[in-house]
């Protein structure tokens, strides 16, 4: 059977909570992963965030989180967020798309991995988000 929104939006709760007692903030394990991954997307919050770089990278992962908590509730607003943020960071501030998907990985990576045992509906809410956020990424990136 099929999870219902509702319930994963609840096991994304929990996870939420489990990976804040077990890893506290969440940022900088998410940034390590996605410069390992993508040591080029460093130079973009190197650009554009200068002094405050650490301001910056804790605010793309907020807004990351935001996206994941929102999803479930109020898709539509993700979905408008998405398609006004990627746009406008591809052709204005000249990120690459590579870099909004290795965020969205990274933190959904970081967050199944502090976990010692996911449950079934944890699973498919970690695997409906990278799907479907990923997708809206993905058709963000067109616009431009």
């Amino acid at each position: 059977m099929k999870t219902s929104r509702d319930d994963k939006n609840r096991a994304l709760g929990e996870l939420l909570e489990q990976a804040a007692e077990s890893v506290g903030d969440i940022t900088q394990p998410v940034l390590e992963l996605l410069y390992q991954r993508m040591p080029e997307s460093r130079l973009a919050f190197e650009q554009h965030g200068g002094k405050k770089i650490g301001e910056l990278e804790a605010s793309m992962v907020e807004q990351v989180l935001y996206c994941l908590m929102t999803w479930y509730e109020r898709p539509v607003e993700v979905e408008i967020i998405l398609r006004e943020t990627v746009p406008h960071h591809i052709e204005t501030l000249d990120i690459p798309q590579d870099v909004f998907h290795g965020l969205l990985r990274a933190t959904l990576d970081v967050l199944e991995s502090s976990v010692i045992e996911l449950d079934a509906a944890q699973r498919e809410s970690l695997a409906d988000l990278r799907s479907e956020l990923g997708d809206i990424i993905e058709a963000s990136s067109q616009y431009w």
